[in-house]
């Protein structure tokens, strides 16, 4: 039998939470935990076959205790949180047999990354093996994505744009998002840093500039 992990990790990150979490009249406030994640899960054990570390992104928007999880590979999941503690129960079909996962995971104290673990189990009703996982998840923030580029100061962050200073040394912001996977959307004039002093072009060449490109 073989499957992907990372849909496993997926869903663990995705539906994160026992419906009785919310429930529960001592549950802290839940931490935020809305946005663009990096997630990789490490294989510790595995009874089945052949499978590997893997490594997905995942849009999380969150309401209250509330949360969904989408992704290009696996579509859209729910769960909830409770305080930084999220947990999971959940079964999906594969290989013609049900895989059933638990997974607790905690969020830091900032909201920008959560570790945990999984145990799952497999089953055709003749045959069972089972593995665990250990999860890590980092939130893709704007200093995350582009903290690299050459001189770079965050002006604004949103859902789903990064505005920043950046030397370009006669390139364009077209250019830069593009180095770093994601799409120019406005490019502005600056007074060498975040203060803005006229309209700019995405495809100009100069040596530096705000940009303001998409998120991956």
């Amino acid at each position: 039998m073989r499957y992907s992990v990372g849909f496993i990790f997926i869903v663990a990150l995705a539906m994160a939470g026992f419906a009785a979490c919310g429930e529960d009249s001592s549950c802290g406030e839940p931490l935020d935990v809305a946005g663009d994640w990096e997630m990789t899960s490490k294989v510790e054990t595995d009874e089945c076959d052949e499978r590997s570390d893997e490594m997905y992104r995942m849009t999380i928007t969150q309401d209250g205790n509330d949360v969904t999880g989408k992704t290009e590979e696996f579509g859209t999941f729910t769960g909830t949180i409770c305080g930084d503690r999220m947990q999971l129960n959940s079964s999906f079909s594969a290989d013609g047999g049900t895989v059933k996962v638990k997974a607790t995971l905690t969020v830091s104290a900032d909201g920008n990354s959560m570790e945990g673990t999984d145990s799952w189990t497999w089953t055709d009703g003749s045959e069972t093996c089972s593995g665990s996982d250990s999860l890590i998840a980092t939130r893709e923030t704007c200093d995350s994505i582009f903290g690299d580029a050459e001189g770079y100061i965050l002006c604004d962050e949103t859902d789903i744009t990064c505005k920043f200073y950046v030397v370009l040394n006669d390139s364009s912001c077209t250019q830069l998002c593009s180095t770093f996977g994601t799409t120019c959307v406005n490019a502005i004039q600056d007074n060498d840093g975040c203060e803005e002093i006229g309209p700019g072009l995405c495809d100009d060449v100069v040596g530096d500039r705000i940009c303001v490109c998409s998120k991956p």
